[in-house]
């Protein structure tokens, strides 16, 4: 009867064990996404739709990031960390380029950065810069909380584990030592 007790209590430690190690990884993926921004990097932007007969740039074509702040992230949570460039070069905000952070439109200047000496500056150029998703907690001290919400899981975990072993397993085994040396 014991060993029943035994390989039930086993089979119950190692399915709380699995199932714990299944919703541990996206608990981390839901809480990254409330409390960090995400990151593009080398988001492909052709700019020959805004080429001019000659290869100049027409300064006043809209260009608008993949990720534009929608709702309340315009006011709240703007882009961040804003680069644009071609393949060898970032280009100079406010010289080679203008960007609305919070609406994600950025237009190009006419310079030689963007033109090339001879309007033969390649059409194919990239943009890298950090934006909220929709569910990010703005306040840095409910990110805070919410990074605390993996802590307390993986102490649950381990709370439920240590408890369960420690109650069949070792506190059996340590009353058996310890009663096993006071009959020698």
């Amino acid at each position: 009867m014991e060993f029943k007790s035994k390989i039930g209590v086993l089979v119950t430690l190692f399915l709380g064990v699995i199932v714990a190690l299944v919703l541990l990884p996206a608990i981390a993926s839901n809480i990254q996404d409330l409390s960090e921004k995400r990151n593009i990097v080398n988001e492909s932007v052709d700019i020959s739709v805004a080429r001019l007969a000659g290869g100049t740039i027409n300064e006043t074509y809209p260009f608008t990031v993949e990720e534009e702040p929608t709702g309340w992230r315009i006011n709240s949570c703007p882009l961040t960390a804003f680069l644009y460039g071609n393949s060898t070069t970032d280009w100079t905000l406010d010289a080679d380029y203008r960007v609305n952070l919070s609406s994600g439109i950025f237009y190009l200047n006419n310079t030689v950065n963007v033109n090339g000496t001879d309007g033969s500056s390649p059409n194919e150029t990239y943009v890298d810069y950090d934006y909220c998703t929709t569910g990010y907690i703005t306040s840095s001290g409910g990110r805070g909380v919410a990074k605390l919400i993996l802590i307390a899981a993986a102490l649950g975990l381990l709370a439920y584990a240590v408890y369960l072993g420690a109650k069949e397993f070792l506190w059996k085994w340590l009353k058996d030592i310890v009663w096993n040396a006071k009959e020698k």
